[in-house]
């Protein structure tokens, strides 16, 4: 029962990254998402994650960037390295007044420790785990379910990192060397296709196969998100 709490919330996690950090916030390929829906996605990976999403769009666009030598590629350091490091190269720094100048805070910002390295999930899920089980115990037991869960989360977010990159520096131009990597395909939600999206950044669906984007398509159904699918130059 665990490990399918588990799994549940990974998938979550992994939707909110793709839909509300990746895809809105870093490259306004959702040109505009309802609030209810950006700040419900913003408090989840907050408070799970401890993820900063004005870091998390700078240090993105920056990725994106081959006019500068990108330490979260495989380029120089190889694939492992970037592996075991791409965490700590997104916790380090902090965002410049000209990085990420489009990002409005939506108040979930203003809330005390509520992203601080996603300690605010362990207390609350350690809390919830006493309340379930009706003991002390439950606090280690929901502690277990927040390690698990952030581990998973970092550990398939520092895979996209090292393995949807090849090794190399890229060519002048838009040359990222990025790679659809398949073995990827069954739990990312799409951001396996990787060498899609850096060849079109500022469209919403990566690929015809892209898992993304029926969850898009019933948010756009309902009013509450609208997405680009015009593929154009990278700017």
């Amino acid at each position: 029962m665990l490990v399918v709490l588990v799994f549940l919330m990974l998938q979550v996690s992994l939707i909110c990254n793709r839909i509300y950090l990746h895809c809105y916030l870093a490259h306004r390929a959702i040109v505009s998402l309802h609030p209810a829906v950006a700040i419900s996605m913003h408090l989840w990976l907050s408070v799970l994650t401890g993820l900063d999403p004005i870091k998390w769009v700078w240090k993105h666009r920056d990725h994106h960037n081959y006019k500068k030598i990108d330490p979260y590629n495989p380029f120089e350091k190889g694939q492992w390295h970037v592996f075991f490091m791409t965490w700590f190269y997104y916790a380090k720094g902090k965002p410049g007044p000209k990085d990420a100048v489009d990002y409005k805070p939506d108040g979930v910002e203003k809330i005390p420790f509520i992203g601080y390295r996603g300690i605010s999930g362990l207390l609350i899920l350690a809390a919830v785990g006493a309340i379930v089980t009706g003991s002390i115990s439950g606090i280690w037991l929901g502690a277990a379910v927040w390690l698990s869960h952030l581990f998973c989360f970092a550990l398939l977010f520092s895979a996209l990192n090292a393995f949807a990159h090849e090794a190399g520096r890229p060519q002048e131009g838009n040359d990222s060397k990025a790679a659809n990597v398949w073995w990827l395909f069954p739990l990312t939600w799409g951001e396996n296709f990787h060498k899609n999206h850096h060849d079109s950044p500022h469209v919403a669906r990566f690929a015809d196969m892209d898992p993304s984007w029926p969850i898009i398509r019933g948010l756009e159904f309902f009013g509450l998100a609208e997405a680009n699918t015009v593929r154009r130059p990278l700017q």
